[in-house]
């Protein structure tokens, strides 16, 4: 049997947080909210699977997290752990 574990990250810290995400985009008619206030931490060797709604918000919300879209409000955090 081969096990296989993922660093730890220092002092426990999430490698990847999530805190208050709000995604929006402006159109010609209104300001349309992709995402609304995701929160979320994964540690270290845990694993995540998000399901939902064709248009439900789940790549935007990750392609922010990876830094493809620039955060759009204040307040908003993205922390990863960097494997450095």
């Amino acid at each position: 049997m081969v096990e296989s574990r993922l660093p730890s990250a220092p002092g426990g810290a999430p490698v990847l947080a999530l805190d208050n995400l709000k995604v929006s985009f402006t159109t010609h008619d209104a300001i349309v909210e992709a995402v609304r206030g995701v929160s979320l931490q994964i540690q270290a060797g845990e694993c995540l699977g998000v399901v939902g709604e064709s248009g439900s918000g789940k790549s935007q919300a990750f392609m922010t997290a990876m830094g493809l879209l620039a955060p759009q409000r204040p307040g908003e955090r993205v922390r990863a752990l960097s494997r450095d």
